[in-house]
């Protein structure tokens, strides 16, 4: 016994170690993630999601309920009792004697006609259980832009964090040329002043800059449910030129998306059952009106026994009893509505309010779709024009604050001059690289509208 444990438990020490291993490496980020990495975890750790799968779970339950009410129901009853002084007799008959009485049955019984109400739920699970099938691929879509939006965001600060690096070592290089200057007795004292204010003012920025991207790191980490430890995540950039390509894909009529959203979207497919499900409760209660049919079948059987000395020569035996005591039945019985305080009726507008209350939601959500997709599709078209533009500024921009650069270092234009052309050139690069993401961000909203889901 003790070498079997020597060796089972070395074995399972191990086996924990390896699914604590496994489980801790499960909870990691990759070092790199791509934005397809980002909403896949954000979509397996989402509470929202794990909502929506737990009620399409319940749903399930619910269906297959009422496929088990086409099922008969079955039961079994056992029965013990004394009566003393005064009792009933096999033969029904009340006597002035004590006695105890056994009784055993097993019936089934099962609904044959109940006006189609058992067909109309189950119709009606059906479509919940599609429609919040339908509702949950909403939920990840909705998720997946959230991510979207985040992780361009990330991108854009970086961006920045990379432009205000570049002008903080241009502006070192600079205080320590003025520097050199100052010391050769070539520039006065104060453009080495001038030269370090303007080092500062970089320095500040890329410390502001930094705090937004890590703020926007932060948020996105939250949104993928990350551990609470980790505070920064190193992001595969997007291809500008890629997403111009795709975006061609997409840049439709606005009829043409909003066809192809109506058809493909899970939101408006979700919406869709859940009418068609309206309608089954509208049937379903209809069905109260017509008469239900049921049949049923059952086997009973007793044993009596008198209580006393004097009787008990009496009581025939058990073997006896139980041949001479079954009894087998089997019935049909018809239900028939007359009048039920008009409950039914109650039920039936109930229901077919019900009906309308959906179709004007599904009216609203018409209306409100072909407006963020007529949205849509003006933002990506605005923001593919202003990158054009943003270039053309940030090239200006920059061979402005060249040529200035070049006039401040022999003397022909002042430093502030020249600080004023590259702040000019920085907001101008930054505007360009806003002008980017933002296409990026626009073109995916549009892609989600215009393209069929998991394409």
């Amino acid at each position: 016994m003790k070498r079997i444990s020597s060796i089972l438990l070395p074995l399972f020490l191990s086996g924990l170690a390896f699914a604590m291993e496994a489980r801790a490496q499960g909870s990691q980020l990759p070092e790199r993630l791509s934005l397809e990495d980002c909403i896949r975890l954000a979509q397996e750790r989402s509470l929202t999601l794990q909502g929506e799968r737990l009620r399409l779970e319940q749903l399930k339950i619910q269906q297959a309920s009422q496929r088990n009410a086409f099922l008969p129901g079955v039961s079994a009853n056992l029965g013990q009792g004394w009566s003393f002084g005064r009792s009933e007799n096999q033969a029904g008959v009340y006597v002035d004697r004590s006695s105890s009485s056994s009784s055993f049955s097993i019936g089934a019984d099962l609904p044959l006609f109940t006006g189609g109400r058992r067909l109309h739920e189950l119709k009606a699970a059906r479509l919940n259980v599609q429609a919040a099938m339908a509702q949950l691929s909403k939920a990840k879509e909705d998720l997946g832009l959230r991510i979207t939006q985040l992780y361009v965001a990330v991108l854009y600060q970086k961006d920045i964090c990379q432009i205000m690096r570049g002008e903080l070592d241009q502006a070192k290089r600079l205080t320590d040329r003025a520097q050199a200057m100052v010391a050769e007795g070539k520039w006065p004292e104060v453009k080495l002043f001038e030269a370090r204010a303007q080092q500062a003012d970089r320095a500040l920025r890329l410390e502001e800059a930094e705090g937004q991207r890590a703020s926007a790191e932060l948020e996105l980490l939250q949104a993928m449910e990350a551990d609470q430890t980790k505070t920064s995540v190193e992001l595969a950039p997007l291809s500008l030129e890629q997403e111009l390509r795709e975006a061609e894909r997409y840049l439709l009529s606005e009829a043409e998306i909003y066809r192809e959203a109506l058809l493909h979207r899970p939101g408006m497919q979700a919406l869709e059952l859940s009418i068609a499900s309206a309608e089954e409760a509208v049937r379903s209660a209809r069905s109260a009106h017509l008469p239900q049919i049921s049949l049923s079948a059952g086997y009973s059987n007793s044993y009596y026994y008198q209580l006393g000395k004097a009787y008990a020569a009496l009581n025939p035996s058990f073997s006896s009893q139980l041949r001479s005591n079954g009894r087998s039945y089997i019935g049909l019985s018809m239900s028939i509505p007359i009048f039920n305080r008009f409950a039914t009726t109650n039920s039936i507008r109930m229901a077919r309010l019900g009906v309308l209350e959906r179709k004007l939601e599904r009216e609203r959500m018409h209306k409100s779709l072909y407006k963020e997709i007529h949205q849509a599709r003006m933002n990506a078209l605005l923001a593919k024009s202003k990158i054009e533009v943003a270039r053309a500024a940030a090239e200006a921009a920059s061979l402005s604050s060249k040529h200035l650069y070049e006039q401040m270092i022999v003397g022909r234009s002042a430093h502030f001059e020249y600080d004023e052309a590259l702040l000019r050139a920085i907001n101008a690069r930054m505007e360009l690289s806003r002008a980017q993401h933002d296409f990026i961000l626009k073109a995916r909203i549009l892609a989600f509208y215009a393209s069929q889901p998991n394409e």
